[in-house]
């Protein structure tokens, strides 16, 4: 399986435990199943940074101008899939206001401007090509049991997202918001 390379720094919303470690074991065994990569479970905040200049005193500004939003719950809705390698089976987050102005206030902090760019958070579940039969089972057998789940953030992480999936690191500690 050719995996697709991405370029750049990420924000990433964080799972606390236990909910972090069941969300691992599933990833990792469905990755162990299909032979697709492993990685850690998260909400892309903003992906896609890659001028790191200054990123830390940019994500000071952004944790500085969120505080207001701690702690941020995540609920988890439906499994989705679609044929995008890294969305290939994920889990919708609902968008709530309070998550819509954490990514605003990350997008000014971190002078990201996506033209058209519309947000649409989600937890990934599998990587991959596996299809559409496949993606129709994993979403039945994953969706049940995670829709209407929840958990509570207040902190964002810095990852370095360069290249295939085993080769993204987290670049420091978590930033407190």
């Amino acid at each position: 399986m050719e995996i697709p390379h991405t370029h750049g720094f990420s924000l990433w919303l964080m799972p606390p435990e236990p909910i972090k470690s069941r969300l691992k074991e599933e990833i990792a065994c469905w990755s162990a199943t299909l032979e697709t990569p492993s990685f850690e479970p998260h909400v892309t905040l903003l992906g896609g940074i890659k001028d790191d200049t200054g990123i830390a005193a940019k994500i000071f500004d952004l944790v500085h101008a969120a505080k207001p939003l701690s702690p941020l719950t995540i609920e988890l809705g439906s499994a989705r899939y679609t044929q995008e390698f890294y969305r290939c089976v994920y889990l919708n987050i609902w968008l709530t206001t309070s998550l819509q102005k954490l990514y605003d206030i990350a997008c000014v902090c971190m002078r990201f401007a996506e033209s058209g760019h519309e947000f649409s958070p989600h937890m990934s579940m599998v990587y991959g090509s596996v299809g559409l039969q496949t993606q129709d089972s994993i979403t039945h057998n994953i969706g049940p049991r995670y829709e209407g789940e929840g958990f509570t953030v207040s902190e964002i992480a810095l990852w370095s997202t360069k290249g295939p999936p085993d080769a993204w690191h987290q670049i420091s500690s978590t930033f407190p918001f």
